[in-house]
């Protein structure tokens, strides 16, 4: 069960992606706003758009999510939003994820059953 209405921010540079995770996100009840990229998403960010929770790939163009991540942990304002990884992290060594101080890691096409329940319990947050 999802907090009604609570916004997540999606940031991939992948169309088919993001309108697949679009979906499953809407149906339970989330309002998505996307980003094709970390720049992208820190503009929205710095332009006022406030998530519940950022959905993070790691490989992108113009700014890759290890530089968006670098650049939110570095903003008072944006360093406590949760983010959790969405990306082909089978690839990434899962301690290199960890230095990215995220809530979770999901690789891309898995059964997007655990992630909903991660994104259930940090939406519900206060």
């Amino acid at each position: 069960m999802s907090e009604t209405g609570a916004t997540i921010l999606l940031v991939d540079d992948n169309s088919d992606v993001i309108e697949v995770v679009r979906v499953i996100l809407e149906t339970e009840g989330y309002v998505v706003a996307t980003a094709s990229d970390g720049a992208d998403a820190l503009a929205q960010l710095r332009a006022g758009l406030t998530p519940k929770l950022i959905i993070l790939d790691l490989t992108m163009p113009v700014m890759d999510g290890w530089e968006f991540r670098e650049h939110q942990l570095a903003d008072p304002a944006l360093r406590d939003i949760p983010t959790i990884i969405y990306s082909a992290v089978s690839s990434v060594r899962r301690d290199e994820v960890g230095a990215l101080r995220v809530e979770a890691a999901f690789d891309k096409g898995a059964d997007p059953t655990a992630m909903l329940s991660v994104v259930s319990a940090i939406c519900r947050r206060p």
